[in-house]
């Protein structure tokens, strides 16, 4: 029997998940689910430490924690950013709009840029 899932323009929505290993087929160990959206905030933390230690000075700070406890907090704040929301906002829709207020004009007439 199907199931049906009814939305009401967009309050409901239904968040990408994976129950079973797609490469295998196997679910998930210990009967978990994850969210996609969680999978790809936890490798962009990851990329983000793993490109901040070839910058010198912050290597040189991330070089105090060991490896383990370094990508355990990027691992950490990936999930956590999964989760929030900011104003109703998920995190990577707040930033492309923070980017585009910061990029934009400020002040402005008749959409003319105006001088102080």
């Amino acid at each position: 029997m199907a199931r049906v899932v009814r939305t009401w323009g967009g309050v409901n929505r239904i968040d990408a998940t994976l129950y079973r290993n797609p490469f295998t087929g196997n679910p998930l160990p210990g009967g978990f689910a994850v969210a996609v959206r969680t999978l790809v905030y936890t490798f962009t933390a990851f990329a983000v430490v793993a490109l901040l230690g070839q910058v010198p000075v912050v290597a040189d700070v991330l070089g105090v924690l060991k490896p383990v406890p370094r990508y355990a907090v990027a691992v950490g704040a990936g999930v956590l950013a999964s989760g929030t929301r900011v104003n109703g906002r998920r995190i990577h829709v707040l930033a492309v709009d923070a980017a585009a207020y910061y990029a934009r004009p400020r002040l402005t007439s008749a959409a003319q840029k105006v001088a102080k």
